[in-house]
């Protein structure tokens, strides 16, 4: 940790520093459970269908980006390419397969 409370992400592979963060105070983590708390509760308001729609928007935001997204996790994790973008394509299929077959079985 550095004086000014961050962190350096090196890539394990290269030693290459990538990013640094900063370290999250406790006040600031309990704040954000409260936010991400009230999001849930507004989520539970929501229709399936709805969330169907919202997880299969995710999906296909995921498959736009997942070159970039495989880009960080092989930087940061120090894997091959091919791995994440493979766990990224199957991880958005699942997400825009999942709203179809539980709309299916969904009431609401």
């Amino acid at each position: 940790m550095k004086e000014n409370n961050s962190i350096d992400i090196i890539n394990p592979t290269t030693g290459e520093v990538i990013d640094s963060i900063t370290i999250t105070s406790k006040e600031d983590v309990e704040s954000i459970g409260y936010m991400v708390k009230q999001a849930a509760l507004q989520c539970r308001s929501l229709s399936r269908f709805k969330r169907s729609e919202i997880l299969a928007e995710t999906a296909k935001l995921i498959t736009l980006e997942k070159h970039q997204f495989a880009k960080l996790i092989t930087q940061e994790s120090g894997k091959r390419l091919l791995s994440p973008i493979k766990r990224l394509i199957d991880e958005s299929t699942h997400l825009s397969w999942l709203p179809k077959r539980r709309n299916v079985m969904s009431v609401n």
